[in-house]
């Protein structure tokens, strides 16, 4: 009973087979680096005035951490539960299991393309919560809303063709990961030159 539902929410199709598990991890690392390369290009693509507008957000952001006396360390265990654990078990079982697969592919009957694209803009539009319920500004948020749809749609094509959720979850750790870290250092050079000019 038990490894019969752990085969419906991991595989697309519990009836074919998928690749090895370290197979997948692969994919999902692959996944993980074409999504970043996605994300770059729609930052450059938006040009250099919104490049700056973002990393202008980035530093009101950390602005608002320092006033509210965010400890870096604090942060980071915050950042690695929710968006290192917690986010890509919750979101891609939700986006691509059950929205995706079991909502709108599978009770609805839309074609796989129409239901991984719709899936895809659902979850991307997900993330203006980090701008209604976080310090994240408008830029930001827009950008990630249209590099998280990509990589929605990416994930979502990830798990029906290769009849697995676990290069999903991968990549989605991955990405949060790096996002986690990045955003890590960066708070600390600015608390590090706010603690110089002093």
């Amino acid at each position: 009973m038990s490894e019969c539902l752990f085969r419906e929410l991991i595989f697309f199709d519990p009836s074919k087979p998928s690749p090895s598990f370290l197979n997948q991890v692969v994919i999902g690392v692959a996944i993980m680096l074409f999504s970043n390369i996605v994300f770059a290009v729609t930052v450059k693509m938006f040009g250099k005035k919104v490049e700056s507008k973002i990393q202008e957000e980035v530093k009101d952001e950390y602005q608002n951490y320092t006033e509210k006396e965010v400890n870096p360390n604090h942060l980071l265990i915050s950042d690695l539960l929710n968006s290192v654990v917690y986010a890509p078990i919750t979101e891609e079982l939700f986006f691509r299991f059950f929205l995706f697969k079991t909502l709108l592919y599978r009770k609805f009957k839309f074609n796989v393309h129409v239901a991984n694209l719709i899936q895809g803009l659902t979850f991307g539009a997900f993330h203006i919560t980090n701008s209604v319920f976080g310090d994240q500004q408008e830029v930001t948020t827009f950008i990630q809303i249209v590099s998280a749809s990509i990589s929605g749609i990416i994930n979502g094509y990830a798990y029906y063709y290769f009849n697995s959720l676990i290069p999903c979850i991968v990549a989605h750790l991955l990405n949060n990961l790096m996002a986690t870290h990045y955003n890590y250092k960066q708070y600390i050079s600015y608390i590090d030159e706010k603690d110089k000019t002093k």
